[in-house]
């Protein structure tokens, strides 16, 4: 069976990263699996484990727990549609963490949105697609924001 990764950050872009997912499922009858790469609150990256102090720990649990039902929320719309799915909440730096699991799956193919942020943006800060681009062994759909 054909396995193809969704990678979710429940921006703006994806409504039409679902959409197109159902279509690509329609013409190749695969297992779709949604991947959420959640990433540590970049002012908690300095602390230890044991230095969190409980409103730390509150807030990122409502994070993750919030980010948690997104993924449901989009896997139970693909299952409405009679699409296989299987929904993935896994932390680490996003790239890698799509790469690394498309990977462990065999994904035939790898399907990501784009920001559509500038240069500027992307010199400073990298991008998340296009890392995944140059670093996956499989083909990279993008799915554009500008266009939702």
């Amino acid at each position: 069976m054909k396995n193809i990764i969704v990678a979710l950050d429940f921006s703006q872009v994806t409504k039409k990263m679902i959409e197109n997912t159902i279509t690509l499922y329609e013409n190749m009858h695969c297992k779709v699996w949604l991947l959420h790469v959640a990433l540590p609150h970049p002012d908690l990256k300095q602390y230890e484990e044991k230095a969190y102090t409980k409103a730390m720990r509150e807030k990122m649990a409502e994070i993750y727990s919030h980010e948690h039902m997104q993924l449901q929320n989009c896997a139970k719309e693909l299952r409405a549609k009679d699409v296989e799915t299987e929904a993935l909440m896994i932390q680490g730096n996003t790239a890698d963490t799509i790469i690394k699991k498309a990977e462990e799956l065999q994904a035939n193919f790898i399907v990501i949105g784009s920001h559509g942020h500038g240069a500027l943006h992307k010199m400073l800060l990298g991008s998340v697609s296009e890392a995944v681009l140059s670093k996956a062994n499989c083909p990279v759909i993008l799915i554009p924001s500008r266009h939702t």
